[in-house]
């Protein structure tokens, strides 16, 4: 391995994979419901033909917007996984409880 490659908390690094593939499941679907518009429309639908495109493109757009969401959102969570240095040689990543605050109490219930 080499001396300069970045070490991640592996919690951190775990959930931002995890949001990945829930958005792009998510985008997947979207892209299925699409074609499933355009599939019904050519089996004889009851929307005209411009109606059913115009509904697939628009589910197609926010696909596509929802995938550069999920890229974006994956690439920041990706650098908040990242070890400072002196974290990394200090061996604090990888601690069970990273994503709690300690500064803070929790209030007391009612």
């Amino acid at each position: 391995m080499r001396a300069s490659m970045k070490k991640y908390d592996p919690a951190l690094r775990s959930r931002a994979w995890a949001g990945l593939a829930l958005r792009a499941a998510v985008a997947g679907y979207l892209i299925y419901l699409a074609v499933k518009i355009v599939s019904g429309m050519m089996e004889g639908g009851p929307v005209p033909s411009w109606g059913a495109w115009g509904i697939a493109a628009a589910f197609a757009a926010v696909a596509v917007c929802f995938c550069v969401y999920a890229w974006k959102a994956f690439r920041k969570a990706w650098k908040a996984a990242a070890l400072s240095e002196e974290m990394a040689a200090a061996g604090d990543g990888g601690d069970k409880d990273a994503g709690v605050r300690r500064d803070t109490e929790s209030p007391p219930f009612k």
